[in-house]
């Protein structure tokens, strides 16, 4: 019956519109914590704290709103972009964390940073290239490179930086 469905659908909605304002709060509440406090105003009061954490709430809804109404990706698309992002970013870092006694933490930057860019960039080349390379093949393989080769280089330096 109609009635019936229209509370199930009531119940959905309900339950989706708890979940999001859920992750947008906690979302603003990271932002606040772990950014704004951590780098732009350690000595912030309570007040200030409370005013840029509604700030975020109001750009984090805003973004996801203009996401939503301009229908900007489907949700696999960004899932798949965020999952390649951090794939390239992390993977090869992973990798040479737990295989690899030369890698240091300007090779691990050296990867992140490179992970990173290219799996933002890589995506605007696609009408270079005849056929589909996914994100993660170009930026894992030039995020283990620089790991590899920006390690070697600064070998002594991480290592008296170690040691003293």
């Amino acid at each position: 019956p109609p009635m019936v469905m229209a509370f199930m659908l009531c119940g959905v909605l309900g339950a989706t519109i708890s979940t999001m304002d859920s992750q947008i709060l906690v979302l603003a509440s990271s932002l606040t914590e772990d950014f704004y406090k951590r780098i732009f105003h350690k000595n912030a009061t309570s007040k200030q704290l409370l005013w840029v954490s509604r700030m975020f709430v109001l750009a984090v809804t805003a973004f996801a709103f203009i996401i939503a109404f301009f229908k900007v990706s489907t949700i696999y698309s960004l899932v798949l972009y965020a999952w390649s992002g951090l794939g390239s970013a992390f993977g090869p870092l992973l990798v040479f964390s737990l295989y690899s006694k030369r890698a240091n933490k300007y090779g691990a930057w050296a990867g992140i940073i490179t992970g990173g860019l290219i799996s933002i960039f890589w995506p605007l080349t696609k009408h270079l290239f005849t056929i589909d390379v996914p994100t993660m093949v170009p930026g894992f393989i030039l995020s283990s490179i620089s790991i590899y080769v920006v390690s070697l280089l600064t070998k002594h330096k991480a290592y008296h930086h170690e040691t003293t």
